[in-house]
């Protein structure tokens, strides 16, 4: 894509953007960790050391580790760390979370950053009041698991924001909560925009990146059946791929500009282009255009 006429804000805004390192160059890895904005991997529902120290080797930013009693992923607690272990052997950022469901406080001691995990997600029946309390006696940050039914669950999402340092959506289903590979209608989630950092699971596969990353923009996303030959085991190539395509669609940036005329600026296709435009906007209140790119961008792409 290239960028033609009007253009003297767009070399501003990307002068500003690569100055703050925020402009991604390709698909390796350490160009993406420059990226701020990029989104993350979280891949959940593992069972076993060496599949954990796998997936952190290929890339994964997260591994979540069930322990929900009852699910065919369940890892008993004194396994869990050797899991967490595993993987931050492989890479030392690589963030460890423990999924619980209405945890009593009897279990604090298992719950603690002691265990070997950074984050605590919540996927239970939860208050905002019970995750405040949580996160005021824990030593790890705590994430909010919502079972998205309706778009009107969105609105409930939001209320938790004072009491969490993430939110994490999947759609519900009935008696199980999560790992189903059922998705939330895209539509529902279009503007969805919090104050903290969100995470979209339910069917997230490598063949599915592209859409949904075109179209929305969360922190991250969470994989588990969808890289899975049978629960809990993951297949490593599944995992390879979706690595790499979060990594291809998830390395963009957001750029704001300010133009003085939408009409003083159009979108051409360039085959030899580098940069790929996902989607664009112009705010109908002001003169401010977000754009929303990946790739090579360069000031080839701002061009008179």
């Amino acid at each position: 894509m290239a960028v033609r006429g009007g253009c003297s804000s767009l070399m501003m805004g990307w002068r500003s953007a690569a100055a703050a390192g925020m402009i991604p160059d390709g698909t390796d890895g350490q160009s993406q960790n420059r990226n701020p904005q990029r989104t993350r991997l979280k891949i959940c529902g593992l069972r076993r050391p060496e599949q954990a120290a796998a997936v952190a080797a290929l890339g994964a930013d997260a591994i979540g580790v069930i322990g929900v009693s009852g699910s065919a992923r369940f890892v008993a607690a004194g396994e869990r760390p050797a899991l967490f272990a595993a993987a931050r052997r492989q890479r030392a950022d690589c963030r460890g979370v423990l999924v619980v469901a209405d945890p009593s406080d009897s279990e604090l001691a298992d719950l603690a950053g002691a265990r070997g995990h950074q984050v605590l997600q919540l996927h239970g029946e939860e208050s905002v009041e019970r995750c405040g309390s949580l996160r005021e006696r824990l030593d790890v940050e705590i994430w909010k698991a919502i079972r998205v039914r309706s778009a009107a669950d969105l609105g409930r999402a939001l209320a938790y924001a004072p009491a969490v340092d993430g939110l994490l959506l999947d759609a519900w289903v009935a008696d199980q909560l999560g790992g189903t590979g059922h998705r939330i209608p895209m539509e529902w989630l279009q503007g969805f925009d919090p104050p903290l950092p969100w995470w979209l699971a339910g069917g997230i596969t490598p063949q599915r990146v592209a859409e949904v990353l075109s179209q929305l923009r969360p922190s991250g996303l969470d994989a588990s059946s969808g890289v899975e030959i049978s629960p809990g085991e993951k297949d490593l190539q599944r995992v390879e791929s979706l690595v790499a395509a979060v990594r291809q669609w998830g390395g963009g940036v957001r750029l704001k500009f300010q133009l003085v005329s939408i009409d003083s600026c159009c979108l051409t296709n360039s085959k030899n282009s580098a940069l790929r435009l996902g989607s664009w906007r112009k705010s109908p209140r002001t003169t401010e255009l977000t754009m929303l790119v990946w790739g090579s961008l360069t000031p080839r792409h701002f061009m008179q």
